[in-house]
């Protein structure tokens, strides 16, 4: 019930959101182009991102609808260079397999890999995320280094995991298919810890109900600056790569607070507090409720009289 409830909020969210981070006909950033680039958006119109089913706030979907962080920032640059977006949606593994085919244009919300950058142009960050690890409450485990000899949830194909097993390892990794798997895999004494966003786990966490686990911040030694969300190309679609990255660059600091606040507390950039939103929804809907009480024995006290002075009436004969 809860689950449901927090998808028919996001989902309304979303929709009444979207045109608030959007500068409408804004495309001052076309200026900056070179003729090059300029001569690609002719002859591109529509680029193909990836669009992961399972990564809140940053990539995921909502009834089949692109949502999230990353995919707001795809939005707005596209509107400012005036093409348009085909999402290609699935697994992150399978993303990752269809971009290196050349399916995929743009993948976004990516970390940085000493790996990857055999195969991606990046960039640069435009956002800065925090790495975190998911345990149990009972739980000893307080750093990466306590991972020594535990069991790991590790997630297909995500860099954390990449960088985690040359951090530590002597872990014994637990293969799952998304996030949403390896926080279960925890919850249930099926892993000891999973590494990843605090932000989707955090969410993750609050619309799972899964009470038993907690999220600590984490760094990973020699990953200081691993955390970053980049947009990344083909090391060959350098042209993409430089409109890419003159559209972060056009973007101005009240579109990225627009963005930004809906996915995100913007005091502490972490995970918005979904907590405080079900909370005073809960109040609302319980005074509703203590109304509808008061209401429903009123209008049954009112029928009861009604019922009494009629049978009264009757016995009389007064009418």
């Amino acid at each position: 019930m809860v689950k449901t409830f927090f998808l028919i909020l996001l989902m309304t969210c979303t929709v009444m959101g979207q045109s608030a981070f959007v500068s409408k006909g804004d495309n001052s950033f076309i200026t900056t182009l070179t003729p090059q680039e300029r001569q690609w958006l002719q002859t591109h119109p529509t680029i193909t991102v990836s669009n992961e089913y399972d990564w809140p706030p940053f990539d995921f979907t909502i009834g089949g609808k692109p949502s999230g962080l990353g995919i707001d920032y795809i939005e707005l640059i596209s509107k400012k260079a005036g093409i348009k977006v085909q999402y290609v949606q699935g697994p992150w593994e399978e993303l990752l397999s269809r971009f290196k085919s050349g399916e995929i244009d743009v993948l976004h919300s990516v970390y940085r890999t000493r790996e990857r950058e055999a195969y991606m142009l990046y960039t640069k960050p435009f956002y800065m995320n925090q790495i975190g690890m998911a345990v149990r409450q009972e739980s000893e485990i307080k750093a990466v280094a306590d991972l020594t000899g535990k069991k790991v949830a590790m997630i297909k194909g995500y860099a954390t995991s990449e960088v985690l097993l040359k951090s530590v390892p002597d872990i014994k990794p637990i293969e799952v298919n998304n996030l949403y798997e390896g926080l279960r895999a925890v919850s249930f004494n099926e892993a000891d810890a999973v590494v990843d966003n605090i932000g989707a786990m955090s969410y993750i966490l609050m619309e799972q109900s899964l009470a038993n686990l907690h999220i600590d911040r984490v760094t990973i030694a020699g990953e200081e600056e691993f955390a970053q969300l980049y947009f990344a190309t083909s090391k060959e679609d350098t042209v993409l790569n430089g409109i890419l990255q003159k559209g972060i660059d056009s973007i101005t600091s009240e579109e990225h607070t627009a963005i930004r606040k809906r996915w995100i507390s913007i005091d502490n950039e972490g995970p918005f507090d979904y907590t405080l939103l079900l909370e005073g929804l809960g109040i609302t809907l319980l005074s509703l409720v203590v109304l509808s009480r008061s209401f429903l024995l009123e209008f049954f006290s009112q029928a009861a009289c009604i019922e009494k002075n009629r049978a009264v009436s009757n016995f009389t004969g007064v009418f």
